[in-house]
């Protein structure tokens, strides 16, 4: 032994880790393909909230959807919020907060409230049938911003669904006013590191990157802009490249609305 408690010598390391005779996999992703499923679902937590982890697996890359809450300082960062994460795709962006809700639609109220579809996810059901995927869950509550955690917002009711697919990520979200509403603005935003993005309406391509396109609706415009690397569009694996803007203003909210954006990927 080393002679220092929790201190391993190279040679013991290799006995211990029982890995001295293993050789590394010729090819890892046909390894992964051939052993481990497309598409599966770990549960955490279920009752008043559910807590779960979906993982899609698609050409090469693989997608972690963790519907989890962050809870007190974390709720409303999006690394801690339901987007299917995955590397040189869809990534959180720590530093910025609620500020850039990462691909989750934000209401801002004419009374000044800022509400968030996190935190008070239940019901969550999977399904898969051949490549194909679906999640689904609802939430009787939004979450109100401002606080150091989530405030219970019942004057919005949501239900979500994501469809996994090859090469495409779907997520629809149907919101229900419990109360006609006064909405100062409904905002989505998407921070990629795809560059040389084109936009044509709602639907900006990409020429460059695993991002090949992201299109939404239910929402009046979208703008795209370079980011140049800049706060807050910073993540554990670099700077992002683009930013992707869609918002609603001034509007009186008052029957279901249905927001949805695609994703494609190469």
């Amino acid at each position: 032994m080393s002679g220092y408690p929790g201190v391993l010598t190279p040679q013991e390391k290799r006995y211990a880790y029982g890995m001295q005779d293993a050789k590394p996999k010729a090819d890892l992703q046909a390894w992964l393909d051939k052993t481990r499923p497309r598409f599966g679902t770990t549960w955490f937590a279920r009752g008043d909230h559910d807590r779960a982890l979906a993982i899609y697996r698609d050409k090469g890359h693989v997608f972690s959807l963790a519907m989890i809450n962050g809870g007190d300082s974390q709720f409303d960062t999006s690394p801690y919020n339901p987007l299917p994460f995955a590397s040189g795709i869809i990534a959180g962006t720590p530093d910025s907060g609620a500020e850039h809700a990462q691909l989750l639609p934000k209401f801002t109220l004419l009374d000044g409230s800022q509400l968030l579809p996190v935190s008070y996810i239940k019901d969550i059901r999977s399904a898969s049938r051949g490549n194909t995927a679906r999640v689904s869950y609802r939430q009787d509550a939004l979450a109100k911003l401002g606080k150091k955690g989530p405030i219970k917002d019942e004057r919005i009711k949501l239900e979500t669904t994501y469809s996994f697919e090859p090469g495409i990520i779907t997520r629809t979200d149907t919101y229900t006013p419990a109360m006609p509403l006064q909405v100062a603005r409904a905002s989505l935003e998407f921070a990629s590191y795809s560059e040389a993005p084109a936009l044509q309406g709602k639907t900006v391509r990409f020429g460059q990157g695993d991002v090949s396109a992201f299109e939404v609706s239910g929402l009046d415009a979208c703008t795209v802009e370079a980011t140049h690397g800049a706060d807050p569009y910073r993540a554990p694996e670099g700077p992002m490249a683009s930013h992707v803007s869609c918002a609603s203003t001034g509007f009186r909210f008052e029957r279901p609305l249905t927001i949805k954006w695609t994703l494609r990927y190469r």
